[in-house]
């Protein structure tokens, strides 16, 4: 009797050791493919860099396997998957945006002042998704976030005959990398629903 009790137990238990491995994993390595996009200098470029970026850390968050494939969508099709081999592999295919004031009001006292816009921040991104084995694309969705903030823009110093403005363009570019986080969030909401249906 106790060798059946114990034989029963075995079997309980080779299942529950069978789900300890990490079996959510499997099938859900996702390559993220570089964009050429990304290696474009001045601002459309960054604003990629900034995308993808974000998306391999949205990804992970999503427990999916996701990394950096290191070689664009042409290089895959070129020269075949090598290391980057994955379940899926997802392309942000263009990036651009802006961070502009739309209207402010500058504020000054006897010694200085300071600008205050209301700066719209807008950014867009392609996403596609394929498949690992085939690269058949799988879907194709266009992305955007835009976000609207008062912030200072510029400020100043001086007296009655002589005044210094400064820019504080820094305050545009932490929006505008907001609003691309948000847009890597959308992407990773996207590539989660057609990754686990």
């Amino acid at each position: 009797m106790k060798r059946l009790l114990a034989a029963a137990f075995c079997l309980l238990l080779l299942p529950a050791a069978a789900l300890a491995f990490d079996a959510a994993q499997h099938g859900d390595r996702v390559g993220v493919l570089r964009s050429p996009y990304q290696e474009n200098a001045g601002h459309n470029g960054a604003i990629a860099s900034s995308v993808f970026r974000y998306l391999v850390g949205e990804l992970r968050e999503r427990h999916l396997d996701a990394f950096d494939a290191g070689v664009t969508y042409d290089d895959v099709v070129a020269h075949g998957r090598g290391e980057a081999r994955a379940d899926y592999y997802v392309e942000i295919v263009s990036g651009d945006g802006y961070a502009d004031p739309e209207g402010g009001v500058d504020i000054g006292g006897r010694d200085g002042g300071v600008e205050l816009s209301v700066v719209v921040s807008h950014v867009a991104a392609r996403l596609r998704i394929y498949d690992g084995e085939t690269l058949e694309l799988l879907d194709d969705v266009d992305l955007q976030h835009q976000n609207t903030a008062v912030m200072p823009t510029s400020i100043g110093v001086g007296g009655r005959h002589f005044g210094a403005w400064i820019a504080l363009p820094f305050l545009e570019w932490m929006q505008l990398r907001g609003a691309s986080r948000a847009v890597a969030r959308k992407a990773a909401i996207q590539v989660a629903s057609t990754v686990k249906p």
